[in-house]
């Protein structure tokens, strides 16, 4: 019998985890696109 592992987070804990993957997330996105006009295109 396999057993998962149970995490547990402190509210404060889990808020700065989701907060730090959507800045390093938000990051990415600016560094691969561009706008061009009225358009954002990814950098090639």
């Amino acid at each position: 019998m396999t057993v998962g592992k149970l995490w547990w987070f402190e509210p404060e804990d889990a808020q700065q985890l989701v907060n730090d993957v959507l800045n390093d997330s938000f990051n990415q996105l600016l560094h691969s696109t561009r706008v061009e006009g009225h358009v954002v295109r990814l950098r090639e």
